[in-house]
């Protein structure tokens, strides 16, 4: 369920090298899985550039702190806080 709404299917997710402009690997999932759930497994230790790209759904603390650690760059979008207002 996402927004009160049922969805089947699957879902395509996929790591990329920008440089040589090919996948480098690819997991297909269910709908129901979270996207969060494949994120380790598209890590490439052998892609040319080592910043990590995704959007908020895979933003998690933890992840940031290990990243690093990891010897890859964050660029992991995160969730905008609409309660905030805007200056």
């Amino acid at each position: 369920m996402k927004h009160g709404k049922t969805h089947y299917g699957y879902k395509k997710h996929i790591s990329i090298d920008r440089k040589h402009k090919a996948i480098r690997k690819y997991a297909i999932t269910s709908a129901e899985v979270h996207d969060s759930q494949v994120f380790e497994e598209l890590l490439d230790e052998n892609n040319s550039n080592r910043s990590v790209w995704a959007d908020s759904a895979y933003h998690s603390v933890e992840r940031e702190v290990a990243l690093p650690g990891a010897h890859y760059c964050s660029q992991i979008h995160r969730q905008v806080d609409t309660q905030t207002p805007l200056e």
